[in-house]
């Protein structure tokens, strides 16, 4: 466990850790930028579909909105 909120990727199910490699590949985010997400993070309907990551957790110390480029 890195210590962030969202627990140790051994701990979830094939399916959840799958889903969460294909995002952090469609945005480029690290690990503990993706722990840091919620679902209000997300922004499905705008074109393209974005996540919001705070400036807290990136490694840049800037909020980031990187664009979910489809996979």
């Amino acid at each position: 466990d890195d210590g962030r909120a969202g627990g140790k990727l051994d701990d979830l199910e094939a399916h959840a850790r799958a889903m969460l490699y294909i995002l952090a590949v469609a945005t480029g985010l690290r690990r503990g930028e993706l722990a840091s997400l919620s679902v209000k993070s997300f922004r499905l309907d705008a074109e393209p579909a974005t996540v919001r990551v705070g400036a807290r957790d990136t490694k840049s110390g800037r909020d980031a909105v990187p664009p979910i480029l489809e996979v």
